[in-house]
């Protein structure tokens, strides 16, 4: 019996150590702190625990109750309901379902909600407009005291509501706009980081924060930027450098600032007196930073006396008038500072200053939109879309209320969807909707319509037909149009383009004449077209030097020289032998001297080796015995010549623009060919021609396609009477400056040859060689310069 009772008192601490694992899982986040503040335009509710908060957006849009789930933390401490009656939420109550805790957000209206967990601070921004007495007077409440919040221990955190104070405000004079970026200075130390913008007055600005790589964006509107040094580098464990430069000039200045950091950050802007400072910390200041801005008070016993703020009535329509906000100025010159504090969680702007000119962005971005949309730049602001089975006009209803446009829905639009889009623009996400559904959504004015691609579509064919159908009974108009520079038909060619299906024209090509008809809304788009077309055409004037230039070197030594010797008894100069008793030799048997020197006593040579070229000088010797039986003749030829020669050449010719021209001067030669007993005489150009087609660019610069060509007779070589065409032609595309020049080709010939004739074997014998051989040396060099210079003429 006695182990029965253990038994039952183990199961028992058993069943409890799990009943209590069981508790501290459910809750596993401890509750620190709660407390709500009404801002200028805005009502900021604050929940703070030990560690990062866990939660799930799972309200209805349509709903004025904005809902989240608070997960694994207990909030049984805080009352039911807190009854706050700011200008944006009515009341704030919590409630526990199943195992988590709910916080419902009872709104005036449909105001957006911006959530921001920065650690273990979950702050949520409740957005809307504010009267004047709400900028005047900040209504303070505190949490009311009930049972639940008096028995609470003193070792467990107390809930506070706190509020700023209202404290009268002395008259400041408003500081005038910015509108000159002097400087910008850096100051890097371990407790902060700053970045200091040195302008002229109050600026007008937008922040936000780009990631891969991390960087921090600030926006200066309607400033010109005059600062020298546009780029610093900064000695920092966060910051490593920071770029300034003018972003945009039309329509409107914009400054742009980008602070390069090495990782993810806080950071949060003051402005004080002509100083824009950036300031970055290190991430244990981060928690002293966001009380700078949210104080603490004291906690009251009693509850404070606040007035009462009426809410606003919802509105009937869908679409968000559209509300220009004002900031406070700052309460003292000397230490006037706004501090904006920005989470690194969500990169979303900051929405502290919204004017015209952004609602004004948005619309232009949307203007473009098409029923099948191309890739854009989204101008929408960013915000998170997480609904399930979402009804899809009541997320309409949503983008209208945050676009600040009335949205219009076809009856054909229906059905539910899930999405879970962070940080996206919203044009962006309307878009992704329709798309995703096979709508289309078209803007007029400010108001969005959405409707299956399909409506869309037929809309569109209608419109068409029906404009169409209002042309085809239009008054028709006959307008007459000499053409002064065009030819009338090629430019009809083009205006058939334009006209209506009732439209006509009709060409004169004796006056150059266009004839049209068609109706009148046609006329002017045809009328500009024309004068656009007919303009005076601009000339291009091209000037072309040829230039050639040539230098000759020749030589040639030549040797001619025969003999004739007789042994004979009639002469009385035999040999005295019986054999041979007679002999006799002839050395000029050789007749033939072209290029040598003939009429020599011997009438030939034994060796004939003349110059190849015509002599300037020769010498011929002939000498004999008294018998006249031994003779020898000699014959030296020599010559040199050298010169050189400048050919000069320089065709001009000007033309229209686009329009080929040519210009031709030389020899037409003819040839003589002879076919069947039939001679054809036929011309064959020897000349110098210049041919361009040049083209004028925007820039007043000429794109020439050029052909020079220099063909002459050579008749030193003259074939059957016909002399060679010596050719020399150069073609190219290039483009010039107007009046410069430029060289389009260079031609360079050299010719270097030596010749040399001689008897084999005795022109190698030294001394005497030179009896045996004869040389000759050719030098020749000829180079061919173009120079072409075009000159507009307008």
């Amino acid at each position: 019996m006695r182990k029965l009772n253990y038994l039952f008192i183990v199961i028992a601490v058993s069943l409890s150590m799990c009943f209590l694992i069981c508790e501290s899982e459910v809750f596993s986040n401890e509750f620190s702190n709660f407390y709500w503040e009404q801002l200028p335009q805005k009502t900021k509710i604050v929940l703070e625990a030990k560690s990062p908060i866990n939660y799930e957006v799972v309200s209805d849009v349509k709903s004025l109750d904005y809902v989240i789930m608070i997960k694994e933390l207990d909030l049984s401490n805080l009352p039911k309901e807190l009854v706050i009656d700011t200008a944006q939420v009515k009341a704030i109550k919590f409630f526990k379902e199943g195992d988590n805790y709910y916080l419902n957000i009872q709104r005036v209206s449909l105001f957006p909600c911006d959530i921001r967990s920065d650690g273990s601070k979950f702050q949520i921004f409740i957005e809307g407009v504010s009267s004047e007495k709400q900028e005047e007077k900040v209504a303070v409440k505190k949490a009311p005291e009930n049972t639940a919040i008096a028995e609470v221990k003193q070792n467990q955190p107390e809930v506070k509501v706190v509020t700023k104070e209202n404290e009268p405000k002395q008259p400041v004079a408003p500081m005038k706009p910015a509108t000159i970026l002097r400087d910008m200075s850096l100051n890097a130390k371990e407790q902060n980081n700053q970045i200091t913008f040195s302008v002229d007055g109050k600026v007008t600005y937008k922040t936000f924060v780009l990631h891969n790589p991390e960087r921090i964006v600030v926006d200066f509107y309607d400033l010109l930027l005059t600062a020298g040094n546009r780029q610093k580098l900064m000695n920092s464990k966060l910051i490593d450098k920071v770029r300034i430069a003018q972003f945009q000039t039309e329509p409107s200045r914009i400054v742009r600032a980008v602070v390069d950091v090495k990782k993810e950050t806080n950071y949060n802007i003051v402005e004080r007196g002509n100083s824009f400072i950036i300031n970055i910390p290190p991430q244990t200041d981060v928690q002293q930073i966001a009380e700078i801005e949210e104080p603490v008070v004291n906690e009251e016993k009693e509850p404070l006396i606040t007035e009462n703020i009426e809410p606003l009535k919802e509105p009937e329509v869908i679409a968000t008038a559209e509300v220009k906000t004002t900031v406070p100025e700052p309460e003292n010159d000397t230490e006037a500072e706004r501090q904006i504090l920005l989470s690194n969680d969500r990169a979303l702007f900051s929405n502290q200053e919204e004017d015209k000119t952004k609602k004004d962005k948005v619309i232009a971005g949307l203007k473009a939109q098409t029923i099948i949309s191309e890739e854009k730049k989204w101008e929408g602001e960013a915000f998170t879309f997480d609904f399930k089975d979402i009804d899809i006009k009541d997320l309409f209803r949503f983008i209208a209320d945050i676009s600040g446009l009335n949205i219009i829905l076809d009856p054909q639009v229906s059905g539910k969807i899930t999405l879970k889009l962070m940080d996206v623009p919203w044009d962006q996400a309307l878009d992704l909707i329709c798309r995703s559904q096979g709508l289309g959504y078209a803007l007029e004015g400010n108001v969005i319509r959405v409707a299956p691609v399909s409506v869309l579509s037929k809309e569109a064919e209608e419109r068409r037909k029906q404009k169409e159908q209002e042309e085809l009974i239009r008054p028709m108009q006959t307008i007459i149009r000499p053409l002064s520079y065009s030819t009338a038909a090629e430019v009809g060619n083009l205006v058939k383009k334009l006209l209506s299906p009732k439209g006509t024209i009709d060409v004169d090509t004796r006056t150059n004449t266009l004839i049209i008809t068609d109706i009148d809304k046609k006329i002017p788009a045809i009328e500009n077209l024309i004068n656009s077309l007919d303009l005076r055409i601009p000339q291009v004037v091209i000037e072309a030097r040829m230039v050639e230039t040539s230098r000759e070197f020749s030589q040639g030594l030549g040797i001619q020289w025969g003999f004739r010797g007789i042994m004979d008894p009639s002469y009385g100069n035999n040999t005295s032998l019986s054999f041979p008793n007679t002999m006799y030799a002839y050395g000029d048997k050789i007749f033939s001297t072209k290029g040598g020197i003939a009429g020599n006593p011997l009438g030939g040579y034994a060796v004939n080796l003349p110059t190849n070229i015509a002599p300037n000088a020769a010498v011929l010797l002939s000498t004999g015995n008294v018998l006249d039986t031994f003779r020898l003749d000699v014959a030296l030829a020599a010559l040199e010549n050298q010169g050189h020669g400048r050919i000069l050449s320089n065709p001009k010719i000007a033309t229209q623009n686009n329009q080929q021209a040519e210009i031709r001067q030389g020899y037409q030669i003819p040839v003589q060919t002879i076919a069947n007993n039939t001679v054809t005489t036929t011309f064959v150009n020897a000349t110098l021609s210049l041919s361009v087609k040049p083209q004028i660019t925007a820039e007043d610069t000429i794109i020439m396609d050029v052909t020079v060509e220099n063909n002459r007779p050579d008749f030193t070589n003259v074939v059957f009477g016909t002399p060679p065409i010596i050719t020399q032609r150069a073609r190219a595309t290039i483009l010039m400056e107007n009046g410069a020049t430029a060289v389009m080709g260079g031609i360079l010939v050299g010719r270097d040859e030596f010749a040399q004739a001689g008897v084999p074997g005795l022109s190698k014998i030294p001394i005497i060689k030179y009896l045996f051989k004869n040389s000759n040396i050719v030098r020749e060099n000829r180079e061919l310069l173009i120079f072409l210079t075009p000159r507009i003429i307008k």
